[in-house]
């Protein structure tokens, strides 16, 4: 499903915006970003995955012929699937909410997708020890 980068979220009243919602007829900035913003996203991700599907999105750029589910590498013993989740990311004033598929993880690092700078300015900013949660966002997108 493909959102151009910083558009509005679904239809509310929410500051929320998407980021790294690639399609592979749309074009979407390339370069590098910083092993610390990966690493960071992963951890959102991991602590906290919000709006959960029952199925799983495939990678629109690789596996064209034979379908196949991405994963991260946690450690040696433990993987985790992409495709069934979002991981959402305020700035740091917590007027904006950044919600991206968490294919975003693989988009950067297999297909050198480069997220909006005020994304990575928030994933930068982003305390993973605050006790801010996606997911309680998420139910109140949900109520809107």
């Amino acid at each position: 499903m493909y959102y151009p980068d910083l558009s509005k979220y679904e239809e509310t009243s929410l500051p929320i915006y998407t980021i790294g919602w690639l399609d592979q007829y749309e074009f979407f900035q390339q370069g590098a970003v910083s092993p610390f913003v990966v690493e960071k996203i992963i951890k959102t991700y991991l602590q906290e995955p919000v709006n959960l599907t029952r199925g799983i999105y495939l990678c629109p750029f690789c596996n064209r012929y034979l379908p196949a589910p991405c994963y991260i590498y946690i450690n040696e013993d433990k993987s985790s699937i992409l495709g069934h989740a979002e991981v959402w990311i305020p700035n740091k004033e917590r007027t904006k909410i950044y919600a991206a598929p968490d294919l975003i993880i693989h988009y950067i690092k297999d297909h050198s997708y480069l997220p909006p700078q005020e994304f990575i300015d928030a994933v930068n900013d982003f305390d993973l020890a605050s006790g801010w949660s996606g997911a309680s966002r998420y139910e109140d997108f949900a109520k809107s």
